[in-house]
């Protein structure tokens, strides 16, 4: 679906669901999302959120943000 609303030329935001089965390429290596956040935590910048990281989604670009609960 994400692919092909990118094909459109139009933007997504999407709440993502930790599924072992789909893989986020980070710096050259694989990661699920929960592994994704581990390792991407500590990287808090910006108070709104815990981390804001560039992907690679099964050939797209895309930017995954892990934003604080509640």
């Amino acid at each position: 679906m994400i692919k092909g609303i990118k094909d459109r030329e139009r933007e997504v935001i999407c709440m993502l669901k930790n599924m072992p089965t789909l893989f986020y390429t980070y710096q050259g290596k694989s990661y699920t999302l929960s592994n994704l956040y581990a390792k991407v935590a500590k990287l808090k910048k910006n108070p709104g959120y815990i981390a804001s990281v560039v992907v690679d989604y099964y050939g797209i670009t895309v930017r995954v943000v892990f934003g604080t609960c509640c």
